[in-house]
């Protein structure tokens, strides 16, 4: 496997292991595979898409229900020799895992962070420079316009549109990505707080 296809599935084991722990769980795998947005070059349904992942994870020692970056990067690499266009196999990962185009490349991580840094100050502002939870309440139920008790891309793009911050799609969808640490689509109160009070993002 290439330097190219090697950064791209190095980082979307990084970006999925959302405890820190050097292993994926296969449960909140499958909640996350999709491949409704696969490029074309890729053949084949969800159901054996799946099928074929889960079976790598199966057998033997691997049959523990996690997933190794050493048994995530063998996986991969056959799959490398199945999707031999480079092309093809980043926008691959990117589509099955749901990592915005270019989310591994670091000049856009970059502006990513940046753009969160300038998010994080506009909602300070908002808040008068207050921390408190009745405050920050109160400015995420502005931001929640259908009352789902969670802030979506479409919202965080409305969102940003009112703090005056001018941003394209990919990037609305990849700070989206940041700061919905537990994936599960849409920021919640504690993920929006997390920003405006801790800064993760520097």
């Amino acid at each position: 496997m290439n330097a190219r296809k090697q950064k791209v599935v190095d980082y979307a084991f990084s970006y999925l292991d959302l405890e820190g722990s050097g292993s994926l769980r296969v449960q909140n795998l499958v909640q996350l595979f999709d491949i409704s947005k696969n490029p074309e070059g890729v053949k084949k349904s969800r159901d054996q898409l799946l099928g074929e992942f889960l079976e790598c994870f199966s057998e033997g020692d691997r049959a523990d229900g996690k997933i190794t970056k050493n048994e995530w990067n063998t996986y991969y690499v056959d799959v490398a020799i199945s999707i031999p266009s480079d092309d093809v196999f980043v926008k691959f990962v990117e589509s099955t895992w749901q990592i915005a185009d270019n989310q591994h490349d670091t000049a856009f991580t970059d502006k990513v962070k940046s753009l969160l840094g300038m998010t994080r100050q506009r909602l300070l502002m908002l808040s008068n420079n207050t921390e408190e939870e009745f405050k920050l309440r109160s400015i995420f139920k502005q931001f929640d316009l259908n009352h789902s008790g969670g802030i979506s891309i479409l919202e965080l793009a409305a969102m940003l549109a009112k703090l005056g911050i001018v941003v394209d799609q990919k990037y609305i969808e990849a700070m989206h990505a940041q700061i919905d640490t537990n994936r599960n689509g849409l920021i919640d109160f504690e993920e929006f707080a997390n920003l405006v009070i801790y800064n993760p993002y520097k």
